[in-house]
């Protein structure tokens, strides 16, 4: 044996390198693929000229990353976001959390144990009551105060916590059971995205087209993600989006359905108590840029207990 090795050792080491390098490439292509798959949303970005300013990874039971969030800007377009991807799974509960008055996004995240929350709908206060602009639903109970808006599309939570997005024809049209079975939901405009594509009529309104503000949206993905999108404005360097540019940044996120939420002085995302953004802090003269707007309802992901 001995002599078989000193005879023939170039060759063993040859082929003990090769092996070795073989070996090596095969672990740097599954590292790659592995980083490419995780870094989709920070690629996306990337590729749009935006610098990634923070990001970090939430994990659930067993080390499994459930929430990718990340915050980048862009000085040529003067736009600040901040993006929030989510992969549901048994271990935690996606829902939309109310009550009849008014709270900011982290007090009422708080209130209910939430890792991450954005702010929800629309909401009016006529004569020191508030009502939501558009139904709502918590845990298979309609807000009853609220002003009807039959053509809004719905953000649906299902009781096996399956999320979608339904146009209001598509809603109105549900079987009776179908409706009960949906724990959540929560009307709300515009449609922003639908089958991967921006709606027509989005795309023929001059508002959606022209009014940078801060906005507030949410996601659905093929593979199921579920994507939380808030966009900085109405301060110094940082204008806004449209709805429409907001639109088009989620479609290269991968969104195949999304849906604007209310936005302005509301738009909040908060992760693990602390809020992300920086608010735009209110219409009125008297708000202060970076102090939270209280607001009706939010949008909530946390770990079942």
């Amino acid at each position: 044996m001995l002599k078989f090795i000193k005879k023939n050792s170039p060759w063993l080491i040859m082929l003990v390198l090769f092996y070795i390098a073989a070996v090596a490439a095969v672990n740097e292509e599954r590292g790659a693929e592995s980083v490419s798959k995780k870094s989709i949303i920070k690629n996306a970005l990337i590729k749009e000229g935006y610098e990634i300013g923070y990001e970090v990874s939430v994990e659930g039971p067993g080390g499994k990353n459930i929430i990718e969030f990340i915050s980048a800007s862009n000085a040529s377009t003067k736009n600040k976001l901040h993006i929030a991807a989510v992969t549901p799974g048994p271990e935690l509960e996606t829902g939309i959390h109310f009550d009849s008055g008014l709270a900011r996004t982290s007090e009422a995240a708080g209130k209910i144990g939430a890792i991450l929350a954005v702010n929800g709908g629309y909401f009016a206060d006529i004569n020191e009551k508030i009502y939501s602009v558009g139904r709502v639903c918590k845990d298979y109970k309609v807000y009853a105060d609220s002003v009807r808006h039959d053509l809004y599309p719905y953000f649906c939570v299902g009781g096996g916590g399956a999320a979608d997005i339904i146009r209001a024809a598509e809603f109105k049209a549900m079987k009776p059971e179908k409706k009960a079975a949906l724990k959540d939901y929560i009307q709300t405009k515009p449609l922003l995205v639908y089958n991967s594509e921006i709606p027509a009529s989005l795309k023929a309104s001059a508002e959606a087209i022209n009014s940078k503000n801060p906005r507030t949206a949410i996601a659905l993905t093929a593979d199921k993600k579920i994507i939380c999108a808030v966009i900085e404005g109405r301060h110094e360097m940082v204008e806004g989006m449209s709805q429409v540019e907001l639109a088009k940044l989620l479609i290269r996120l991968k969104a195949v359905k999304a849906i604007n939420l209310d936005g302005g002085g509301s738009s909040t995302i908060v992760l693990n108590g602390a809020v992300m953004n920086r608010p735009a802090g209110g219409l009125s003269p008297f708000a202060l840029p970076g102090h939270e707007r209280p607001v009706h309802s939010i949008i909530y992901f946390k770990q079942k207990k």
